[in-house]
C-alpha cells in the first residue's frame, strides 16, 4: 500500500556522482554508488529552496574542484518520493 507519493528535489554534482545527505547542519556530499553511507537524503519542497541549499551553505567531503562555481557544479534534481507499507 503506498502511503506518500510526492515530488521533492536534492542537491546533485552535475555529473549525478554525488548526491547531498545528512541534516541541515551537517551536510555531506556522498558518492551515490556509497551503499554503506545511511545518512538521510537532504529533500526540499521547491526548485528555490534546494538552489539556495547549495548557493549559501557548504558541504562537508565535498568534492567540488578548487576555481569551479558552486552554481557550475551543484544543481536542484526533480525526483519522485514514494513511501510504500509492507
Amino acid at each position: 500500500m503506498i502511503l506518500d507519493n510526492k515530488i521533492v528535489w536534492l542537491i546533485m554534482s552535475k555529473d549525478r556522482k554525488f548526491v547531498a545527505k545528512g541534516t541541515p547542519r551537517n551536510r555531506y556530499m556522498v558518492s551515490v554508488d556509497d551503499k554503506k553511507c545511511k545518512k538521510r537524503y537532504i529533500t526540499y519542497s521547491s526548485k528555490g529552496m534546494a538552489e539556495a541549499g547549495f548557493k549559501n551553505s557548504g558541504f562537508y567531503g565535498s568534492q567540488r574542484p578548487k576555481g569551479v562555481a558552486v552554481e557550475d557544479y551543484y544543481e536542484a534534481v526533480q525526483c519522485e518520493l514514494t513511501l510504500n507499507l509492507m
